[in-house]
Formats: C-alpha cells, sequence, structure tokens
C-alpha cells in the first residue's frame, strides 16, 4: 500500500499554375508512407523530423568544424539561451515568443532546463563533413513553465503537411528548386530552417508542372489537383529575385481549396533573415488554424491493460507522453493486476487524441467511448522505446567539469 502511494505521488504531474503533368515529390522532412507514391515516384528522405520536439541543433562554436571540445560555462549559457530561443519557436509556431516578457525567465535560465549536449554528426550525402551541438532540454520540467507563461504546444500531428515549391531568378535565369535543384544550392537554408521549425514540408521531384506564387483565380483547378496528387494539404509557393546585392523574396500559402491564407514580400542583402520571416508568417499563419483545437481543454481517462511491473508503467507513461504533447497534467488513478489507470488534462479534442496514440505499435485500441471520455488500450511491452526527453537525472547531484572525453551535463539548479 505504501508503495502504490509513492507511485501515485509520482504520476500526479502535472500557390497560378501550368497545364498538369505526371507530378512527383519528395519527402523532405516526413517520410511519407510508401502507400502513397507508386514505387517509382519515391524518393530517400532528406531530413526528418525531430526525434524530439526538445532537442536543438546548433553549429559547432569551434572554428574546427570536425573537433569536438567541452564548452566553457559562458559558451554553454550563451547556447543553451540561443537553444532555448529556438525552441519557443518550434513548440509554439509564434515567433514574437522569442522576445516576450511572459518568456523571459524561461530565456534567460536556459541552462537551469538543459538534460544534456552532445555533438553529433553533421552529414551530406551520408558522409561526415563536420559535427554540430544537439541540445537536450528537460520536457517534463519545461512542460509546467511553459503552461505558466501561456505557451501552447503545437503537436506535429496537427501541423500539416505542406509542398513547397520554389524558384531563384538571377541574371536572367529561373531556377525551379526542386529536390535535386536544392540539393546543389547551399545558399538556400529553407531545408535547414523548415527542420528548425519542425515544419513537415515536401519538394517536388520533377519541375515538368509548378506553381508560381501569384495570384491563382485563374487556375484553381490546377492547384487543386497538385495538392490532390501530392497528398498534402497545404502549399507554399515563393519566389527568390536577386538584382546586385539586394534580394526580394515573395510568396504565397495556400489551402488545399486553392484559397490564400497568407502572401507577403520582404527585401534585404542577407537570404537567411528573408527566408526566415517567410517561414515564421507561414508558421503562425498555420497554427493559427490549429488554435481552436489547442484551447479546447478535455479530460480523458486512458485504461492500459498489459502493465507487468513498474519498468512497463514507466514505458508506458513515456511513451503516452511523447504522442502527446498537450497533456497539462497525467496522474496515475490506479493500479491493479495488470492494468494501470491514468487521468490526463488535456488539450486538444477527443478524436485527435486517438489520432496521435495510433502511431504507436506498443499500443492497441481495444474499446473507446466518446460519451465516457474513455479509451481502453492494450499495451505490449516488447517493442523498443526510445529514451524519454521527459525523464532526467537527478540534477540534485553536481557534476565535475566537463573535458574533452566528457561532453554531457545535467542541468544544475
Amino acid at each position: 500500500m505504501r508503495s502504490l502511494q509513492r507511485i501515485l505521488r509520482f504520476w500526479a504531474l502535472g500557390l497560378s499554375g501550368c497545364l498538369l503533368a505526371p507530378f512527383t515529390t519528395s519527402t523532405v522532412l516526413a517520410q511519407a508512407p510508401s502507400s502513397l507514391f507508386p514505387v517509382s515516384q519515391q524518393a530517400t528522405s532528406a531530413q526528418s523530423l525531430p526525434e524530439s520536439l526538445f532537442a536543438i541543433d546548433l553549429p559547432a562554436p569551434s572554428a574546427d568544424q570536425m573537433r569536438e571540445v567541452a564548452l566553457s560555462d559562458a559558451e554553454l549559457l550563451t547556447l543553451s539561451q540561443q537553444a532555448m530561443q529556438i525552441l519557443l519557436l518550434r513548440l509554439s509556431g509564434q515567433s514574437a515568443l522569442q522576445q516576450a516578457a511572459r518568456t523571459e525567465t524561461l530565456r534567460q535560465q536556459a541552462r537551469q532546463w538543459l538534460r544534456n549536449y552532445q555533438y553529433v554528426p553533421l552529414l551530406q550525402d551520408g558522409v561526415k563533413v563536420g559535427v554540430k551541438l544537439r541540445f537536450l532540454f528537460d520536457e517534463e520540467a519545461l512542460k509546467p513553465l511553459l503552461s505558466q507563461a501561456q505557451v501552447k504546444i503545437w503537436p506535429t500531428l496537427m501541423r500539416p503537411k505542406m509542398l513547397v515549391m520554389g524558384a531563384v531568378l538571377e541574371n536572367q535565369t529561373l531556377t525551379k528548386l526542386t529536390q535535386a535543384n536544392l540539393a546543389f544550392r547551399p545558399d538556400i537554408p529553407l531545408m535547414a530552417l523548415a527542420h528548425e521549425r519542425a515544419m513537415p514540408i515536401q519538394l517536388p521531384l520533377s519541375d515538368q508542372v509548378w506553381i508560381y506564387p501569384l495570384n491563382p483565380a485563374n487556375n484553381l483547378m490546377n492547384l487543386q489537383e497538385v495538392l490532390i496528387q501530392s497528398e498534402q494539404q497545404r502549399l507554399l509557393s515563393f519566389q527568390l529575385s536577386k538584382r546586385g546585392p539586394q534580394q526580394e523574396l515573395s510568396w504565397y500559402l495556400f489551402d488545399n481549396t486553392g484559397a490564400v491564407l497568407t502572401k507577403g514580400s520582404v527585401q534585404g542583402s542577407q537570404q537567411t533573415p528573408l527566408f526566415e520571416q517567410m517561414l515564421n508568417i507561414t508558421m503562425e499563419r498555420l497554427m493559427e488554424e490549429s488554435r481552436p483545437l489547442l484551447e479546447t481543454r478535455d479530460q480523458v481517462v486512458l485504461n492500459v491493460i498489459g502493465i507487468n511491473g513498474l519498468a512497463e508503467l514507466e514505458q508506458a507513461r513515456q511513451l503516452i507522453q511523447q504522442a502527446l504533447p498537450n497533456v497539462s497534467s497525467m496522474a496515475l488513478q490506479e493500479l491493479k493486476a495488470d492494468r494501470a489507470q491514468f487521468k490526463l488534462d488535456y488539450l486538444g479534442d477527443y478524436a485527435n487524441l486517438q489520432q496521435m496514440l495510433r502511431p504507436l505499435p506498443q499500443f492497441t485500441l481495444i474499446s473507446a467511448s466518446e460519451m465516457l471520455r474513455q479509451l481502453d488500450l492494450q499495451f505490449q511491452s516488447n517493442a523498443p522505446v526510445a529514451a524519454s526527453p521527459g525523464i532526467g537525472p537527478d540534477v540534485s547531484t553536481p557534476e565535475p567539469p566537463l573535458s574533452n572525453n566528457d561532453n554531457s551535463m545535467r542541468s544544475q539548479p
């Protein structure tokens, strides 16, 4: 009984187009299921969504991009603050939170919420060309603080899949940025910035059909057909025009009916800030479409059957929390025989919750009752589980200074 009480306390948490031709796309961030396209039309994923929304990559600070050196306290403080800025944008889809007063404490004390950092290989065509830094923040510790700061997490499964058709106009030559063409344009930061924001995008494999950033009033049928064939939900079309040192980036964002969700144009001498502005505005508009669901509060009971011991209980909890980033609290109500009952306070709707749990191979839905707000799940622990970013080490134990051979760290209070 005393053991169960300790467990219960631990769990009480809280686009104008041209004539259509055969159209193919390549997954850039979210690998499309193989059933979406014929085998001959598939292509290898060039990037993937982050394994965790709370893992942020930054360039290595050393001038030698192959060196892995321990960070000084000053470097760690500065870089963790930079990583927190990116994290706030990625989680919320709102660039304003990077400077908002209500997130100042999170930004200034970013190191306190850092679980560890490590160097990871920087690959090009499968070849290591350098290293980058990966900062992993403590998801479990940050969630209540984000809630207090009124930062709503935008789950990746609520982010619409987006087809991106971009072009570059320079020296009176127009280059359409298919996957192959973009691979030869390291000056175009589209891929890195989209990955940084966890935006699931696809690029065309072919330029046989193209949607330009123009008013599509006379080409709605073409635009809609492109989205149907690519099985994407939104289409972002942009054109970068280079005129000497000055550059102009213009774009249109279309929904699946061909309606214009947002459009814009920015000018400047540096490309990266232009693309940052375009993607931030695009991200904010897409997030606004999800806001009604994010602001819907719900309470759901999960009955998980097949729990045999604390290790499986912990594994099931990790998987559920990773799949449901908008759970504001998750409490273990009962642990009896092989059944664990959780009570979840959840931002979103009941149907969306089922959709987020469905991809998990360890769980099988037995029954569901929308009226009772209840889901019964069968759990099988034989499938491997990744380490949860929400379960961190004991932060109360000081660690010795980092060395070149030990570049992991624990957050210090």
